[in-house]
């Protein structure tokens, strides 16, 4: 079974339409799907190699050579640190206690 389309617009091209089964499709598609993840594969590997080993080169350099240099995903000053480690206590805390109760934290 096959049905002849004609585009008239398109200068008189005909294209020839065949009524294929289910199961060819299913194959076909399963190919197309298989060829089409291995190529994404072998593209994108290496690529999401290079680049995670270009993101964390510093942070091992750290620490191979002992210095006191952090990531840059820790880096933060101590008061930064202290401010946040106070929000996420106070955060914690306040839903533990009465309404009005004042949590206070060192400085």
């Amino acid at each position: 079974d096959s049905i002849v389309l004609s585009f008239p617009f398109l200068g008189g091209l005909s294209v020839v339409k065949k009524t294929i089964s289910l199961e060819q499709v299913a194959k076909t598609g399963l190919v197309a799907g298989s060829v089409g993840e291995l190529i994404k594969d072998v593209i994108s590997f290496p690529l999401d190699t290079i680049r995670t080993r270009l993101m964390t080169q510093g942070s091992f350099e750290a620490v191979a050579s002992n210095s006191t240099a952090e990531p840059a995903s820790m880096m933060r000053s101590d008061k930064a640190r202290q401010e946040s480690q106070a929000r996420a206590y106070k955060t914690l805390m306040v839903g533990d206690f009465a309404e009005g109760t004042q949590v206070v934290t060192k400085k």
